[in-house]
C-alpha cells in the first residue's frame, strides 16, 4: 500500500454510505499505528493522513488501548472491506476554519476534517456560525412538556446569550481572536431527551456544554463525562451532584472533575430556611416537594436541619395532580407551607392550598426554582423565599449585567433565578478556554481550577482584557462574577455562593437578608 494514492470516502450523519459504515474507524486506527515500525505491525506502512467524514465521537479509549498489531489487523480488515483512505499528511487541520471548502459541514477533530451530523431540530444556533468558532452547547428547559414556553429557561439562555453578543465581534474579538457559537438545544423539560440532545452535541464536538436543574445536570453528565467535555450547570443545587463520578477519561487522582456549577448547594439554602421557620416559632411545617431529583435532595436537607418532630414532607409529580399531596398536608394541621417546586407547580400548590380551610392563611415559604415573575402575579403576596443571591448592589458585574439585561430583553433580569449564575458560566468559560489555549475537556477543566485565586477582577466583558492578561502573567486570577465571588472547589467544582431571603410585597422580590455561607 507504500504510496498508493486512495480517494477519500465520507460518511453521512449516521456513518453509512455506499456500503462502507466503518470508514470513519478504519481512519481513526489508521492514525493510531503512526509511528509503528515494520517489526511490530501487520500493517506495515505508515500513513499520515486521512481526509474521512463521519458521525464523530472523540476517538474510543477501548480502540486506543488495543496492542498497535491488533489494531493493524482490524486496519486491514477494515480496508478489505471498501473504506477507501487519502494518505498524505496528518497534519489535515488545526482549526474548524482549516476544513472549510472541503464539501459538507465539517468539523476538525483529532487533526481530521470531520462531518457533524445534522443539528437536531430541537436546537439552533446562537452567536457566531463560521468555521472559525469556538462551538459551545446547551441543553435547557426552554419549553414545558406540553409544548409551552418556560420562562425561566427562557431567561438563563438569554443570559449566555447577552455574554456571548458582549463578546463577539462588531463589539469584542471573542476568545484568542476566535468568535463563540452556541448550539442551544430545548429539553422540553424531560431527562431522556437532555441526555439525547446531550449525546448530539458531544459527537459535533462542542468544547462544552451547559446545563440546568439538578435532574437534567444528572442525566447530561451520564454523557459527557464519558466524551471527556466539561459541563456547566447553571442552576443545579442538588447535594448529590457534588460526589458526582465526574473524572475525565485521561484523569489522574488529583486531576479536576469535568462536571461543574455556579449555583451553591442545597445545604445552605435548607439551612436559611429552616432558621427562618424556627425564628418565627412554627409548630409544624408541610414540605410539599416535586418528587424529583431537585425536590427530594432539598426536603431531604431541610428534613436534617429542621426539628423532626415538627416537619412531615408530601411529594408531587411534576406538572401532575396536586390535591392528594395537599390534602395529606392538610392532614397534619400545619402552620407553614414550604413549597419545593418549579414556578407554574408553586403557582397552583399556592392557588389549591387557599381552597382547603386547613391550609388557608397559612405562611408560604418558596425555594429558589419558584422564583419567576409569574410568582409575582399570582396570589403569593407576603410569601418568603430563599434563593442564591446575586452580588451586591455595589457590584460591578452585577450592575453591568442587569443594565445589559435589561436594555437587550426588556426585563428585570433578578426576577428570575440564577440569570446571574448563567452569565457567569459563560464568562467563566470563555475565560477557562482562553488559559486553555481553545482546548475543551481536561486541559479546561485544569483551567476552571485557576479562576478563584490572585487579583480580584469583575467578570465582566469591559474587563476581559485585565483577566487574560493576569492569566497570562501569573496563571491565576480571582473573578467577581453577577452573582458574587466564585471561588470554585478545584475537588467538586462548586462555588459556594450566599442565600437571600425574600419577600413578595407588591409583587416584587423584596430582600429581607443576605446569609453568607
Amino acid at each position: 500500500m507504500a504510496g498508493a494514492s486512495l480517494t477519500p470516502h465520507r460518511t453521512m450523519a449516521a456513518g453509512v454510505t455506499n456500503g462502507a459504515p466503518l470508514c470513519a474507524d478504519a481512519a481513526l486506527l489508521a492514525r493510531d499505528t503512526r509511528g509503528m515500525d515494520s517489526a511490530s505491525a501487520a500493517y506495515r506502512t505508515k500513513p499520515t493522513s486521512v481526509t474521512v467524514v463521519a458521525d464523530s465521537a472523540s476517538p474510543n479509549a477501548a480502540r486506543r488501548a488495543l496492542h498497535p498489531s491488533v489494531r493493524a489487523l482490524m486496519l486491514t480488515s477494515l480496508l478489505l472491506s471498501g473504506c477507501r483512505l487519502a494518505v498524505g499528511s496528518f497534519d489535515e487541520c488545526t482549526t474548524n476554519a482549516d476544513c472549510a471548502g472541503r464539501g459538507a459541514e465539517l468539523e476538525c477533530v483529532d487533526k481530521l476534517c470531520v462531518s457533524l451530523p445534522a443539528l437536531d431540530e430541537r436546537c439552533t444556533r446562537i452567536g457566531d456560525t463560521s468555521a472559525n468558532a469556538l462551538v459551545l452547547g446547551s441543553v435547557l428547559p426552554l419549553t414545558r412538556t406540553d409544548g409551552t414556553q418556560n420562562l425561566t429557561g427562557v431567561a438563563r439562555l438569554q443570559a449566555l446569550q447577552l455574554a456571548i453578543e458582549q463578546m463577539n465581534p462588531p463589539q469584542r474579538q471573542g476568545v484568542r481572536g476566535r468568535p463563540i457559537g452556541l448550539l442551544s438545544c430545548d429539553s422540553t423539560s424531560r431527562a431522556d431527551v437532555v441526555a439525547t440532545l446531550s449525546q448530539h452535541l458531544t459527537r459535533r464536538g462542542v468544547l462544552a456544554l451547559f446545563s440546568s436543574t439538578s435532574g437534567e445536570t444528572i442525566a447530561a453528565s451520564r454523557v459527557t463525562v464519558p466524551a471527556n467535555t466539561v459541563l456547566m450547570s447553571v442552576s443545579a443545587t442538588a447535594a448529590e451532584i457534588t460526589d458526582l463520578a465526574d473524572g475525565a477519561p485521561d484523569a489522574g487522582p488529583q486531576e479536576p472533575g469535568l462536571v461543574w456549577r455556579t449555583a451553591a448547594p442545597d445545604s445552605l439554602q435548607a439551612r436559611v430556611l429552616s432558621r427562618f421557620l424556627v425564628d418565627a416559632g412554627t409548630p409544624m411545617t408541610a414540605v410539599v416537594h416535586v418528587n424529583d431529583t431537585y425536590g427530594q435532595g432539598l426536603a431531604v436537607a431541610f428534613g436534617r436541619e429542621y426539628p423532626p418532630a415538627k416537619q412531615r414532607a408530601f411529594p408531587y409529580t411534576q406538572g401532575g395532580a396536586i390535591d392528594a399531596a395537599l390534602d395529606a398536608a392538610a392532614q397534619v394541621s400545619p402552620d407553614a407551607l414550604l413549597l419545593v417546586a418549579f414556578p407554574d407547580d408553586a403557582v397552583r400548590l399556592a392557588r389549591a392550598a387557599q381552597q382547603r380551610p386547613a391550609l388557608m392563611g397559612k405562611r408560604l415559604v418558596f425555594t429558589d426554582a419558584a422564583r419567576s415573575p409569574v410568582l409575582l402575579i399570582a396570589e403569593t403576596e407576603g410569601a418568603f423565599g430563599t434563593s442564591g443571591a446575586p452580588a451586591d448592589a455595589s457590584s460591578e458585574a452585577l450592575q453591568y449585567f442587569t443594565t445589559q439585561y435589561r436594555q437587550r430583553f426588556g426585563i428585570d433580569p433578578l426576577t428570575v433565578s440564577a440569570t446571574t449564575n448563567a452569565f457567569d458560566a459563560m464568562m467563566s468559560l470563555m475565560l477557562a478556554l482562553h488559559l486553555s489555549n481553545a482546548e475543551g475537556g481536561l486541559p479546561l477543566a485544569r483551567a476552571l481550577t485557576k479562576l478563584s485565586s490572585g487579583v480580584k477582577v469583575p467578570l465582566v466583558p469591559t474587563s476581559f482584557t485585565t483577566l487574560v492578561r493576569e492569566l497570562d502573567q501569573h496563571g491565576t486570577v480571582d473573578i467577581d462574577g453577577a452573582s458574587g465571588p466564585l471561588n470554585f472547589d478545584a475537588r467538586t467544582g462548586e462555588a459556594p455562593a450566599p442565600v437571600e431571603l425574600w419577600r413578595v410585597q407588591g409583587q416584587q422580590f423584596q430582600r429581607v437578608e443576605v446569609v453568607v455561607p
